[in-house]
């Protein structure tokens, strides 16, 4: 996954599951002076259908496919 792509929540997730978002950025937590590579796409910041951003960590989020 990348900045850009278009993803869809899957259901193991709690917040409204089945809708379909788009990654604006890498999850960085706050304050953080350090990022760790080992951390690198495993969250994301996900711009949602209602124009909330939420974090959403990789393992429940699904990429659309073009088909």
């Amino acid at each position: 996954m990348k900045v850009g792509d278009i993803v869809r929540v899957t259901a193991a997730s709690n917040w409204h599951p089945g809708d379909l978002g788009l990654i604006v950025e890498e999850f960085k937590p706050t304050g953080a002076r350090i990022v760790s590579d080992n951390n690198r796409g495993k969250a994301w910041r996900v711009l949602m259908p209602n124009g909330t951003i939420r974090p959403k960590l990789t393992k429940y989020l699904r990429l659309v496919e073009d088909q």
